[in-house]
């Protein structure tokens, strides 16, 4: 599709009615921030995506500030070899109408939600719930890059890129019937599923699933209901029993509980002679660990001294060696500089001169040639573009049925039977059997089955049983009635879209669209030929190309007037084609001499920078060790100092050692007084408490449980249970039986679909192929052959890079951000190369 045209009034900055128009090729537009750029941009898209009637906050703003106006946008666009005009109009008096081109003027084909759905055909765009996304664009989800859109999609391209790219690499089928069967499995599986293949929750399905357990459920309760009032009655005799027990307890507990409080009363006095036995303790620690952590600093001190002096040493050696090692480094890289800049660049220049003489001989004899076998092609282009035109005047191409209209009609037809049948699946059946000749007329009408004599009742129906009087039936499921209902809708469109073709049923439809389909692929295969004749370009550019290589012969002609004598042109070719392979040898000998010295000297001077970084840090390193070792020396001396007056440290140290013990085994001789006079009655008197709570707690509990089993004894007996019982197990049956028909069908569809899933993924792997034919090269260009291949998965999203030095497969986060936009950007271009062999599209 090609935009050739764009109106806007009302929009944005735009309020009076303004009008762009676009050449053939590339458009560049220029202006400054904030002049409309991208408001083009943003109408062409809502024009295409959007539908007419929405109001979402982001058409609401799209009018110009202060006003009340409605936008409206207008397009002439070029698409499946014809010329449309969309136009529509926003918010106030919204409407929404397409036009085509016929003859030399413009008629108007759909209005309103007609129109937006053919609008959004034109790029195989999605209809949108509000606001059109770009994951909504169709083929333009790849081929436009809009300001705010992410640089590639998060999960995969649009599924009519895919559609696509198979139909012009003919690595799948692209007939209408196939795209009806993977329609009609798609609508049949969602029916049942979600995208993710969960049931769904609008679906049948869902809601079978969901109302049979909650009846067995409600079933289980009521018989759950019956047993447990047995239980309770057994329940209150054993409540009643324990409930005895227990109170004796409580007696018991509260005569313990007297007895050891008299025995606390008279155990104080432990207590205070344990505290003044840890008071002792602690002062005879507190001493001991004095003397020992003086004694630790000064051992710690020594040898932490003796440890840096150590480092120091290493260090200063390491820095000696590390400057010998960047003197080293500095004279070779000067050497191969040297080399390359005074010997190497010079002979290069050199070669590359002659080459290029002798490439300007052989040049001139090669125009001799392109020009005859141009002038050839272009006089069978002509031939063909004649042929052409003559069959595009056929008036079939114009008035027979398009593929669209066709799968639409097979759609409705295949819709309309599997309605009726889920209906008369589901639909009440009733019989009449008297002794005597009785007629009997069904308003509305109804199906019989013939054979059972039974009539099919899918919506409210009257029987009038001849003078007996009239019997009115329903089925008692809305579903059964929407089913009917919506299958009479789909055979109405059915008959309407054969009539817009004056044909009265589906086959005879198909055999018009099959007469079209002949004409198209006549026209299709003279367009091949044609472009294949002409690369793709026309005959303007076959006619520019002759004229380019008789300019470019003539200049030739002019800068080298000398030629081969007669009778030796083959041998003068094949001589200067050897020479031109020798010198270009030497040059690519000379290249690498030079990509070799200047590569060294890099390394050279890379590594002379780091030994010097390392030398640096080696040298403050050893400054820093020797101030260190200075610092603990002081420490030393000051410790030595302050610890003199002491006399021996480790005798004090053996003396406080003692102390400590003596103080440790009397504090746990008065512990162990304490535990046995004082906490065992506490302990023994905490538990006879924690039971009297927890045997009254209890026998609270067991007389409130008491009176709660007589409660619900009698609540039971109040319900009549039986009745509802049967009920509900009557339900459940008809809701088994019907969810066990909807299962079948589900995981049929489920099944067909996940079958029709592994075909296409086989199939998807054979579309990079041809992406990356186009890619990779781009690709060597865009980073000096840095990169040699770009991956895809299998939704041809780009995954990492392979590098062209390492042969490496790399990931896209190594990159800069600029480098992956650009990527991304060849990729879609790549993808553009591919979609506009058939036909050019707007990139």
């Amino acid at each position: 599709m090609i935009v050739e045209e764009l109106e806007l009034k009302s929009w944005r900055g735009y309020r009076s009615a303004t009008t762009f128009r676009f050449d053939d090729g590339l458009n560049l537009l220029i202006g400054p921030n904030e002049a409309g750029k991208s408001t083009l941009f943003e109408a062409i898209s809502r024009a295409l995506f959007d539908r007419h009637s929405s109001r979402t906050a982001e058409l609401r703003r799209i009018r110009p500030l202060g006003s009340s106006l409605g936008p409206e946008v207008a397009l002439v666009v070029r698409a499946h070899g014809q010329r449309f005009r969309v136009v529509k109009r926003f918010l106030d008096q919204a409407r929404a109408e397409l036009w085509a081109e016929r003859g030399d003027r413009f008629e108007l084909d759909h209005e309103g939600d007609r129109a937006d759905e053919h609008i959004r055909r034109l790029l195989q765009g999605d209809p949108p719930r509000g606001a059109s996304r770009p994951a909504q664009r169709g083929l333009g989800h790849a081929l436009w890059y809009l300001q705010r859109d992410d640089a590639i999609p998060q999960k995969a391209w649009h599924d009519a890129l895919r559609d696509g790219l198979r139909g012009l690499l003919r690595v799948s089928l692209s007939s209408p019937e196939q795209d009806a069967v993977l329609r009609l499995v798609e609508e049949e599986y969602r029916a049942s599923f979600t995208a993710t293949g969960r049931p769904s929750a609008r679906g049948e399905l869902f809601a079978l699933g969901r109302d049979l357990p909650q009846i067995d459920a409600d079933l289980a309760a009521r018989r759950d209901e019956i047993a447990r009032a047995e239980r309770y009655r057994e329940e209150l005799q054993g409540i009643e029993t324990r409930a005895e027990s227990v109170a004796g307890e409580v007696d018991a507990a509260r005569k313990a509980l007297a007895d050891l409080e008299c025995l606390i009363e008279e155990s104080v006095a432990v207590l205070e002679a344990q505290r003044h036995s840890r008071e002792r303790l602690e002062v005879a620690e507190r001493g001991r660990r004095e003397l020992a952590e003086r004694l630790e600093r000064l051992r710690s001190l020594a040898e932490r001294r003796g440890a840096l002096e150590e480092s120091t040493r290493v260090s200063a050696e390491r820095e000696e060696q590390l400057r010998s090692l960047v003197r080293d480094h500095r004279r070779t890289a000067e050497r191969h500089a040297r080399r390359w800049e005074e010997e190497l660049v010079p002979r290069l220049e050199d070669v590359r001169t002659r080459v290029a003489d002798l490439r300007s001989k052989l040049r001139i004899e090669q125009l001799v040639r392109e020009q005859r076998v141009l002038a050839a092609k272009l006089e069978r282009a002509r031939e063909l573009a004649a042929r052409l035109r003559a069959i595009e005047s056929e008036p079939l191409l114009r008035s027979g049925p398009s593929d669209p209209e066709i799968a639409e009609a097979r759609q409705l037809a295949e819709r309309s039977r599997m309605l009726f049948e889920a209906a008369e699946a589901s639909a009440a059946r009733v019989s009449f059997e008297f002794s005597g000749g009785v007629e009997i007329e069904a308003r509305p009408e109804t199906k019989v089955d013939v054979e059972r004599r039974e009539h099919l009742v899918t919506r409210p129906t009257a029987f009038r049983l001849g003078d007996l009087g009239t019997v009115r039936v329903r089925s008692g499921d809305d579903a059964v009635a929407r089913l009917d209902l919506e299958a009479r809708e789909h055979a109405r469109a059915l008959n309407r879209l054969c009539q817009s073709h004056r044909v009265p049923d589906l086959p005879q439809l198909e055999e018009l669209g099959a007469q079209r389909r002949r004409v198209e692929a006549r026209r299709q295969e003279v367009e091949t030929r044609l472009a294949e004749l002409t690369e793709g370009e026309g005959l303007e550019a076959e006619e520019r190309r002759l004229r380019e290589v008789g300019q470019e012969l003539a200049d030739l002609e002019r800068r080298s007037p000398q030629t081969v004598l007669p009778g030796l042109e083959g041998w003068a070719e094949e001589r200067t084609l050897e020479q031109i392979w020798q010198l270009e040898e030497r040059e690519k000998r000379f290249d690498r001499a030079v990509k070799e010295e200047r590569d060294a000297e890099q390394r050279a001077q890379q590594a002379c920078l780091q030994k010097n970084e390392e030398l640096v840090a080696a040298s403050q390193r050893t400054a820093s060790l020797q101030s260190e070792v200075l610092g603990l020396r002081r420490q030393e001396a000051e410790e030595v100092r302050a610890t003199s007056a002491l006399g021996d440290l480790a005798a004090a140290l053996a003396v406080a050692e003692e102390a400590v013990a003596q103080a440790r085994s009397e504090v746990e001789r008065r512990t162990r007084e304490v535990a046995e006079r004082y906490e065992r009655p506490r302990r023994e008197r905490a538990g006879v408490i924690e039971r009297l709570g927890r045997s009254e707690t209890e026998l609270a509990r067991l007389r409130g449980e008491r009176t709660d089993r007589l409660a619900r004894i009698e609540e039971v007996a109040a319900s009549s249970l039986d009745a509802r019982i049967g009920d509900l197990e009557a339900r459940r049956d008809t809701v088994g039986r019907r969810l066990e028909v909807v299962e079948r069908r589900a995981q049929a569809a489920k099944l067909l679909r996940e079958l029709l899933g592994n075909l296409q993924n086989a199939q998807a792997d054979e579309l990079s192929a041809p992406v990356l034919e186009i890619v990779n090269p781009w690709l060597e260009l865009l980073t000096g052959r840095d990169y040699a291949e770009l991956m895809l998965d299998d939704q041809l999203l780009p995954r990492g890079l392979v590098s062209a030095r390492y042969d490496e497969p790399l990931p896209l986060d190594s990159l800069s951000y600029g480098s992956y936009e650009q990527i991304v950007i060849l990729l879609r271009l790549a993808i553009g190369v591919l979609l506009s062999r058939e036909e050019r599209q707007l990139v």
